[in-house]
């Protein structure tokens, strides 16, 4: 009813703008998929909240720390930041910012491609992770570096002394939710939540926006790659009755099949989300292959031929020799090509005419016959008989001459044949003698006696055939610019159109799909529900009989007060025996009467020892470093650590050294032994396996660089590593520099075991910390081998490698912590 010319020409349009149109869309989800385009924006907006330009203040330190550069290396410098920008390029430091410790989380790292692990070109970030993904993520790291003894106090300790550290605006602004929240979590992650919904609605839109000249330029270069140039094509659809049909009927049934192209064609969150790359990428080129022939598309080089001359002269003997010797033959050929086409072209001519004439007068003489049925009369009969006898001869005639056409035909098309396969090998012979590449030879000529020339066709070379498409783009400029515009819309766009279109050509509406009934979901039979554990079997398979005992009964021990730790080690006949150490011998009674010769792991006993090892205590006193408000806590540098992304140094001690526990108005100036300022607290806390503290070096300050690690080790370079059970086992020997010697001395001692937690006596309060280093003497004497004013001593073992760093001691023992878990979170940060 509505079909017409122009709806055809407009449908056939829109059929090839949503083609290509896919084909951008698949081409940009693959190339998306492999560089990690979506994660590198979501990246961005990350940035964006979390780092309050981060890049600009390092930039302008650089900048501060040399001479005023020039205009023109200002200028080169804007002009690579812009760059940077406009190409969602990370930059090295970004992995030491308070985003970068955000996406390095668990919860976030781990949502990253695991196929992804393997590219060259991918982030290595995960494309999408949900508002109250984010929220969780940032609640729980402000948790994971808090002090307190509940969530709330935790994050307000990481927030109020801002231990990542965070940038100062970001951190007002999260300090501004904190407390409008009333230091509430379930209210502050509301807060979180819809500042990261309200972030990612400016970022589509900014994306959006930014996406649409990248989508136009996209355009014009597959348009330019394709040769769809959209004047030409509605020219051939307008004047190409047999195009534009079998366009249109392509185009209607594409329409109809709603599962083709189903994850591309939908919303943008769809075509995000599509995954059958490759079945789509199959079925596109096939589409577009079928198109592109219909409307004769494309560039095709393989025609291309240009005339060339060469010149062979008697120098180049056996060049020269070999074609002027096929020469007469080659004319010979040449001639006989020429007469057999001509016969061909007139024979075929001849055939066509001579059945032409057979059919006429066949059909003469078929309604001659049914004629003789219908007229009355003995003249018309006569007459009709008459007519008869001439198609009879007439046909007889035309038969004879077809028969003799056909074999004629055939005997000239044999020899042209045969012709044509001989003056081939003659091309042949002349391209593998000469080293050309002629497709066709004109001529062979011989002059005088020294020079022959061949003449002919050879096809176009690189520089020839990008002069051919650069200027096929320049002439047809106008229709790719259409088309790349028509494709920015987005094969979404086009295939409704296309939907329209075909419902009016059609008269009629395409019923809508309909949906599948959901699944409904049954209980798995064979799933349980968890069950808690029953206490007798808590340890673990292959655990031994002490161990299994330490996990039984070691909650029930340290819930005895005066118990200060419970741990298992190994004595000098290298037997593993469970350890529990007290306070007083008050204490040791009470343990002795509950647990001594009553501990049994089946029907085998398990013996404790118990010692008298006093309270453990943090090891703060007279050292070389210590907070302006007051010289009580003062202790030892553990490490100088430089950060990577500005340069900066920086000191690791104890928490407890750094930040005056005494005092309400503790300073965050660190001083050194001679009361010059060294450094400015930086970042540090106490929780859980964690007492240390982060001190920036001031400029001016007395001493940028740990003098003991020369001692230890002069001339070589120190690095961090974690303690492992094979170190435990083997009970390794350790070192570290105790400075209230002078001069300063190397103390020794060996690294007994660890212990699941202590609790230690600090300048304010009792804390228990976990997983601690346990050090002494030696496993036969065990005596402690630090004493006050030794806190943040680093402990390093046979090789001066850096495991851990002295917090506190009692009696017997000298307790530590896990370096390498402090260096895990400050990984901006390398040890000088």
């Amino acid at each position: 009813m509505f079909n017409n010319i122009a709806l055809d020409v407009v449908t056939g349009l829109v059929l090839i703008y949503l083609l290509y149109s896919l084909f951008m869309t698949i081409l940009g989800e693959y190339i998306s998929t492999k560089l990690g385009i979506r994660g590198r924006m979501l990246r961005i907006a990350i940035e964006r909240m979390l780092n309050d330009g981060y890049y600009q203040k390092l930039d302008d330190e650089k900048l501060a720390s040399n001479n005023k550069p020039s205009w023109v290396v200002s200028f080169l410098k804007w002009c690579l930041r812009e760059l940077r920008t406009a190409m969602l390029y990370e930059p090295e430091e970004f992995k030491t910012s308070f985003a970068g410790r955000f996406y390095d989380y668990p919860s976030i790292k781990y949502l990253s491609r695991v196929e992804d692990k393997n590219s060259w070109f991918a982030l290595h970030k995960p494309s999408y992770f949900s508002a109250e993904n984010f929220a969780e993520t940032m609640i729980n790291l402000f948790r994971d570096k808090g002090e307190g003894q509940t969530d709330e106090g935790k994050i307000n300790f990481c927030l109020t002394f801002n231990t990542y550290p965070i940038e100062p605006e970001t951190l007002s602004h999260i300090l501004n939710l904190w407390e409008n929240s009333k230091q509430n979590i379930p209210e502050f992650k509301k807060a979180l939540i819809k500042w990261f919904d309200e972030t990612m609605d400016r970022t589509n839109g900014w994306y959006k926006r930014k996406i649409q000249f990248i989508l136009l330029v996209a355009g014009f270069i597959v348009a330019a790659s394709f040769n769809a140039d959209t004047i030409k094509i509605t020219k051939i659809l307008a004047s190409d009755k047999k195009a534009r049909e079998q366009l249109v009927d392509m185009g209607v049934q594409l329409s109809k099949d709603s599962t083709r192209y189903k994850g591309f064609t939908g919303s943008v969150a769809d075509s995000i989300r599509a995954k059958s790359l490759d079945s789509a990428y199959t079925h596109i080129t096939k589409d577009i292959q079928s198109a592109n022939l219909i409307l004769g598309l494309g560039w095709d080089f393989s025609s291309l031929q240009e005339e060339k001359e060469l010149e062979i002269k008697d120098k180049d003997k056996s060049a020269f020799t070999g074609i002027a010797g096929q020469k007469n033959a080659f004319d010979v050929l040449t001639k006989q090509k020429g007469a057999l086409r001509f016969r061909v072209k007139k024979n075929n001519h001849l055939l066509t005419e001579a059945k032409n004439a057979l059919h006429g007068h066949q059909l003469d003489s078929l309604i001659i016959r049914n004629e003789k049925g219908l007229t009355q009369g003995a003249g018309a009969k006569k007459q009709i008989q008459g007519r008869d006898s001439t198609n009879r001869n007439a046909i007889a005639d035309a038969k004879l001459l077809i028969l003799k056409l056909g074999k004629d035909l055939y005997s000239d098309s044999t020899s042209l044949a045969g012709t044509q396969d001989a003056l081939r090998s003659i091309k042949d012979s002349v391209n593998q003698l000469t080293g050309e590449e002629f497709n066709i030879i004109d001529s062979i000529a011989l002059k005088k006696s020294d020079l022959v020339i061949v003449k002919g066709k050879v096809p176009y070379g690189f520089l020839d055939k990008a002069g051919y498409f650069f200027a096929g783009i320049f002439h047809n400029f106008l229709g790719l610019l259409i088309t790349a515009i028509a494709l920015s819309l987005g094969a979404p766009f086009w295939f409704g159109i296309l939907g329209k279109l075909a419902s009016i050509r059609t008269a009629g509406v395409k019923p809508e799909e309909k949906p599948e009934p959901p699944v409904k979901k049954t209980a798995d039979p064979d799933q349980k529900q968890p069950v808690a554990p029953l206490l007798a079997n808590v340890a673990a398979k292959g655990k031994d009989i002490v161990e299994e005992a330490l996990i039984l009964y070691g909650p029930k021990i340290r819930a005895i007060p005066g118990v200060k730790s419970v741990f298992i080690f190994k004595n000098p006949n290298a037997e593993r025996k469970l350890r529990i150490n007290v306070a007083d011998a008050l204490t040791e009674n009470e343990v002795a009467q509950q647990f001594k010769g009553k501990i049994t792991i089946g029907t085998t006993p398990v013996d404790p020892e118990i010692m008298i090892t006093g309270a453990p205590a943090t090891h703060h006193g007279p050292g070389v470093i210590h907070n302006r408000s007051g010289l009580e806590n003062s202790g030892s540098i553990g490490l100088v650590l430089k950060r990577e992304d500005t340069n900066s140094f920086h000191i690791l001690s104890c928490w407890h050294v750094l930040k005056d526990l005494n005092s309400n108005i503790s300073s965050p100036i660190i001083e050194d032994h001679k009361h010059d300022d060294l450094a400015s607290r930086w970042a540090g806390g106490i929780e859980g396996a964690f007492d240390y503290g982060l001190a920036r070096c001031l400029a001016n300050a007395s001493i940028k660089s740990n003098n003991f690690l020369n001692v230890l080790n002069p001339g070589g370079k120190f690095s961090v590593r974690a303690v492992t059970q094979l170190d435990i086992e083997n009970q390794i020997a350790v070192k570290f520099l105790d400075f209230l010697q002078d001069p300063p001395a190397q103390v020794n001692g060996i690294l007994l075991t660890d212990a699941t937690e202590v609790e230690i006596g600090y300048a304010d309060k009792t804390r228990i910390v976990k997983d601690v280093l346990v050090l002494t003497q030696s496993a036969a004497t065990q005596k402690t081998i630090s004493q006050p004013g030794n806190s943040g001593a680093a402990v390093l073992d046979g090789k001066n490698k850096v495991i851990g760093m002295i917090i506190g001691g009692d009696l017997h023992f000298t307790y530590a912590v896990r370096v390498s878990g402090i260096m895990n979170i400050h990984k901006e940060l390398s040890v000088v």
